[in-house]
C-alpha cells in the first residue's frame, strides 16, 4: 500500500460505506502507516467529512479496536472455514498433481461469513475498550480495565449464523443506541 493505493481506497470504499455518500461526520481510527498521514490522503479522508485519528506507534496493540478484540476470533473463524474446506471441500489438481487454491468466490466467502459471524456487541465493546466510543460521562470507564473475553473458541455453526444481530444488519437506531448519534452538533472534530 502507497498514497496512490490509499487515495484509491478513500474513493471506493471509505466513501462508500454506510452514510459515506451522505458525507455523514465520522471518524477514521489508522495506525501510523506511512502512507496514512501523508497530506493527500489526509486531504482526501477530510473530503467525506471524516476526521481522522492517528494511533501512535507502539500502541496499537492498546488502541486500535481489531487487535483488542476481534483480529484473533475473525481469524479463527476464517481458518475453521479454510480446515473445513481443506477436509471436505472440492478441489482441483493442476496437470502434475499439485492441489489448486480455493477459488475467489469461495475465499470471499469465507472472509464474509467469519465477519458476519461475529456478534455486533463484540464490535462496540471492542471500541469501548479502546476508549474510543465510550460515555463522556465517565459511566463506562472501567471498560477500559476489564479482561478481554476469548471468544476466539466458539466454534463456528454456519447453520444458526442468522440468528442474532451482526454488524452489516442494524438499522439506524440499533446503531446509534451501540455507538452513539454522530449528528451532535457540539462534535468539535480530532485535531
Amino acid at each position: 500500500m502507497d498514497e496512490a493505493g490509499m487515495k484509491l481506497w478513500v474513493e471506493k470504499v471509505w466513501r462508500s460505506r454506510p452514510g459515506g455518500l451522505l458525507r455523514k461526520k465520522s471518524l477514521l481510527v489508522w495506525d501510523s502507516f506511512q502512507a496514512h498521514l501523508v497530506d493527500s490522503v489526509k486531504r482526501a479522508v477530510r473530503q467525506t467529512n471524516t476526521d481522522i485519528a492517528v494511533i501512535p506507534g507502539g500502541l496499537t496493540s492498546i488502541l486500535q479496536p481489531l487487535d483488542i478484540s476481534l483480529n484473533k476470533p475473525f481469524k479463527d473463524r476464517l481458518r475453521e472455514r479454510w480446515n473445513n474446506w481443506m477436509i471436505e471441500g472440492q478441489k482441483s489438481f493442476t496437470p502434475t498433481g499439485n492441489m489448486r487454491a480455493a477459488s475467489l468466490p469461495t475465499l470471499c466467502s469465507w472472509v464474509l461469513d467469519s465477519w458476519r459471524s461475529l456478534p455486533v456487541e463484540m464490535v462496540a465493546r471492542s471500541f469501548k475498550k479502546c476508549g474510543i466510543s465510550n460515555s463522556m460521562d465517565g459511566t463506562e470507564d472501567e471498560i477500559l480495565w476489564e479482561e478481554t473475553e476469548d471468544v476466539s473458541t466458539t466454534p463456528v455453526d454456519d447453520e444458526d449464523e442468522d440468528e442474532g444481530v451482526y454488524a452489516d444488519h442494524l438499522t439506524t437506531e440499533e446503531w446509534q443506541n451501540l455507538f452513539g448519534d454522530s449528528d451532535d452538533e457540539d462534535f468539535a472534530g480530532f485535531e
